[in-house]
């Protein structure tokens, strides 16, 4: 994401959605799965790296959501048809991270963000936002269910049954997942 920030491309394809509707893709992502088009670039410019900002402090907060392409390539290589995980790129979201400043946490800087976030992505056509969370972290939960997420239990295998093959994500050792669906 850092070369793509640099190079000034990351959320590039967002502003076009945002103007010219979610058509708008359907380009990339054919090129995309002719071969034509690199599936990188197009997770790159569907990056979203969203900042709070409080006059006199300066950025206070951020987040980071992305179309999560390692887990649609995985779904290809598990057999889902190349354009099917492309355009699962355009379709599933996951909040990647999440940092605020430790003077502006319960100032509802996070909510914020979150909400700022799932408001952008279901706005644009996407159909699923979720993300994982240390489990040692007690106010999480609550942050996740108050922005309107279902909060799995630890240990639970997120379903994405979006595609022609269900696709489960498991959850790494201490984490559990978060996930809206539109």
């Amino acid at each position: 994401a850092s070369a793509a920030l640099d190079a000034g491309t990351l959320g590039t394809h967002l502003l076009t959605v945002l103007a010219a509707g979610p058509d708008a893709m359907l380009e990339p992502l054919a090129a995309a799965a002719t071969g034509a088009g690199d599936p990188n670039e197009i997770a790159m410019g569907l990056t979203a790296l969203l900042v709070a900002e409080r006059p006199g402090h300066g950025i206070v907060g951020a987040l980071q959501a992305l179309p999560p392409s390692a887990v649609m390539y995985d779904a290809f290589q598990a057999g889902v048809p190349l354009i099917e995980a492309l355009l699962g790129l355009t379709k599933v979201v996951k909040i990647r991270a999440i940092g605020i400043d430790e003077h502006f946490r319960r100032a509802r800087t996070a909510t914020g963000l979150i909400r700022l976030c799932t408001d952008l992505y279901f706005q644009l056509g996407y159909l699923v936002a979720y993300g994982a969370f240390d489990d040692r972290r007690p106010g999480l939960p609550g942050l996740y269910a108050g922005c309107g997420f279902q909060v799995l239990a630890a240990g639970e295998p997120l379903h994405l049954d979006l595609l022609s093959r269900p696709l489960g994500l498991r959850a790494g050792p201490g984490e559990r997942f978060f996930v809206q669906y539109r």
